[in-house]
């Protein structure tokens, strides 16, 4: 009911497909040597796993209170999302900036 529901797409696109395009996303940035990380590849991570934990906190409240059925999928995938989102706080921590040299 979920996935045939109004809500399942934006527009004439899926929410599954868009769903992934953030995983493969995602994916490519995990695959990175953890060498090569920088600041702004671990923004760019936080950025798009939070924005993405975003769309799933909208996606489980419509499950709950306006569609009023449950999808496993959509909920492991918000779970998998808040965890990717914390993993990602924890990198932020971990990867050094580079120290301001001469302009």
């Amino acid at each position: 009911m979920v996935t045939t529901s109004r809500w399942a797409t934006l527009g004439s696109v899926p929410i599954a497909a868009i769903g992934l395009g953030y995983y493969t996303m995602v994916n490519l940035i995990a695959w990175t040597p953890a060498t090569s990380l920088s600041r702004e590849l671990v923004r760019a991570l936080l950025v798009l796993t939070g924005a993405a934990l975003a769309v799933s906190v909208f996606l489980v409240y419509l499950q709950a209170a306006v569609i009023g059925a449950w999808c496993r999928y959509c909920l492991l995938s918000a779970a998998v999302t808040l965890l990717l989102f914390l993993t990602a706080l924890a990198l932020r921590r971990s990867v050094p900036s580079r120290e301001a040299g001469p302009i």
